[in-house]
């Protein structure tokens, strides 16, 4: 039975292990149709499947996905965001299913809208990493969730007496909650940070940001750069184009130059990625807590002046005389 408990909530962990020793996919607990035996690979009947086990939509995975890339092209980012989580939401509710949302890197953004803080309030998990934008020391990776003791559950474990105790002080006991044990004091640096800056500063920071980031784009533009997408937070996609005298060398392989060029200077330090549909490119990412228009724009102007520089180096190659002997036979 693939239900946890009495209420007849369904273990999607337990149902991972089931799919994987039946060698069958999720799908198949979805399907309506009776299901007489279920075999191992040798062939032995292990067990059987009377109808229909839970009352899910088959296309429950197609509403959420759908759900999302409805709202792709929307304007307001921001906005479009608590729209998916408030819809995505609905479902989960519908259906009694558990809603996680990875903040990790995007989590932030809690700082700078009030409107996405209480849209993440409706959710059952949220993950939120200190150490990514807000520069926090690693490792400050949070798992933050309104289900009570749930933390207590997950992490407890058997022969632990020596060190926790069930009596009244119990409570101190936080080592029980989280899956460090005892290394509580990961989170000093955090609290530190929080009260050195204030949950305005993280705001303030957030907000300059999420200000640069439109910056970045008008200085794409600037240097006729090709902007990949209008960026959704703070990772910025952009192609440099090929230079007039390295036309021998494609979209990519120029990209990838580039960035080689820009590490050996040691001026900047930026990182590219690719797509199927777009190559590769360059993947700028904003996250210091000093930077500001002059560093972007000085970013901006070192990366042309290198594919510059590459253009020149080139052009000199390719003007030196040849002066090797060549024989003619007439």
């Amino acid at each position: 039975n693939i239900e946890s408990n009495e209420d007849k909530t369904i273990d999607f962990a337990l149902i991972d292990k089931v799919c994987k020793y039946f060698e069958v996919g999720f799908d198949y607990f979805l399907d309506e149709k009776q299901v007489n035996k279920v075999e191992k690979n040798d062939g032995g009947v292990v067990g059987s499947n009377f109808g229909t086990i839970n009352n899910f939509p088959e296309n429950i995975l197609e509403q959420i996905k759908s759900l999302i890339n409805d709202n792709k092209n929307k304007q307001n980012r921001i906005k479009e965001l608590e729209n998916e989580i408030i819809e995505i939401q609905k479902i989960c509710e519908k259906y009694n299913l558990w809603h996680h949302v990875d903040g990790a890197w995007g989590g932030p953004l809690v700082f700078s809208s009030k409107s996405i803080q209480d849209e993440l309030s409706v959710v059952d998990s949220v993950t939120f990493d200190f150490h990514k934008l807000l520069g926090g020391t690693l490792t400050k990776a949070l798992f933050i969730t309104k289900k009570e003791n749930l933390l207590s559950q997950s992490n407890s474990c058997a022969g632990t007496q020596y060190i926790f105790h069930e009596d009244e002080d119990s409570f101190f006991d936080t080592g029980t909650k989280a899956i460090q044990c005892g290394r509580k004091v990961d989170a000093l640096s955090l609290w530190m940070t929080w009260k050195f800056l204030g949950t305005e500063g993280f705001k303030s920071y957030v907000d300059n940001l999420m200000v640069l980031r439109l910056e970045a784009l008008k200085l794409i533009k600037k240097y006729n750069f090709k902007s990949l997408h209008k960026p959704e937070y703070l990772n910025i996609c952009f192609q440099v184009p090929v230079p007039n005298n390295l036309t021998e060398l494609n979209i990519n392989d120029f990209q990838k130059r580039l960035r080689r060029q820009l590490m050996r200077d040691g001026r900047v330090y930026v990182n590219y990625s690719s797509t199927e549909n777009e190559g590769v490119f360059v993947r700028l990412v904003l996250s210091h807590l000093r930077l500001n228009s002059e560093v972007l724009e000085d970013i901006f102007k070192i990366i042309n002046e290198t594919a510059e520089k590459l253009n020149n180096e080139s052009s000199t190659i390719n003007k030196k005389p040849n002066n090797s002997i060549t024989s003619v036979r007439v």
